[in-house]
């Protein structure tokens, strides 16, 4: 009668395996992907834009601040300033690759916030499944152009279309509106261990008029920003 393997000796084996099957499942992307137009319209290049946001961040259910967002981006770079609702300037941030600085009396409560060589943002030394340069698109009620490049699979036999994007440091669902009552929502995930333990950062646009935003993910916070009006 064989030894019995005992508990450590299966784990290593289901771990060993596993690593195989998680290593063999590349799917390309699809070549010459053409959307719908009002999927393709869910897009844009994070470039140049501006405008102003009205801006409330949420611990536990309750509001922690508010206040109004102006912003500014180039291809280079972008800048924002957060104000009080009676007009006191509380924060300056600006992202000019590979530096985040930030200035202003509530610039101190900031955790530390820097870009990768890739672009990707890092808070604490930790990683965010975000670029720097795509919170543009995010300030536009946009997705990022760019994701559809690692496209894999497209349906749009569901009620909304469902769009999944695979990249080397993360994924991203899709379920894009198709029409004024649904919203377009993406979820970005990234980290983990065979699916285990993995972050998640969901980035929704509840409504199109007014246009409004809406993330959850990062801790306990949850961050909604809404039109106020759009620059030139």
């Amino acid at each position: 009668m064989p030894p019995n393997p005992g508990p450590q000796s299966s784990m290593t084996r289901f771990l060993y395996f596993s690593l195989l099957i998680y290593g063999c499942q590349t799917v390309p992307p699809i070549e010459n992907l053409r959307l719908p137009p009002a999927a393709e319209a869910a897009f844009a290049p994070c470039g140049a834009g501006d405008g102003a946001l009205l801006v409330k961040i949420y611990t536990d259910n309750q509001l922690a601040m508010s206040g109004e967002l102006e912003w500014l981006a180039a291809p280079t770079g972008w800048k924002w300033e957060l104000t009080s609702m009676i007009g006191q300037r509380l924060l300056r941030t600006e992202y000019a690759a590979p530096h985040v600085v930030s200035s202003g009396p509530l610039a101190a409560q900031l955790p530390e916030i820097a870009t990768d060589a890739e672009g990707f943002l890092m808070v604490e030394g930790h990683f965010i499944g975000l670029k720097a340069a795509e919170l543009a698109c995010l300030m536009s009620f946009k997705f990022p152009r760019s994701w559809l490049a690692g496209a894999i699979r497209y349906d749009d036999k569901e009620p909304q279309a469902i769009l999944e994007i695979a990249e080397t440091r993360r994924q991203i669902r899709m379920n894009i509106a198709r029409n004024e009552q649904q919203q377009s929502c993406a979820r970005i995930s990234w980290g983990g261990f065979l699916g285990l333990f993995r972050r998640n950062l969901d980035l929704c646009y509840p409504r199109k008029t007014p246009k409004e935003g809406a993330a959850s993910g990062l801790a306990d916070y949850v961050i909604t920003w809404k039109w106020v009006h759009e620059g030139s």
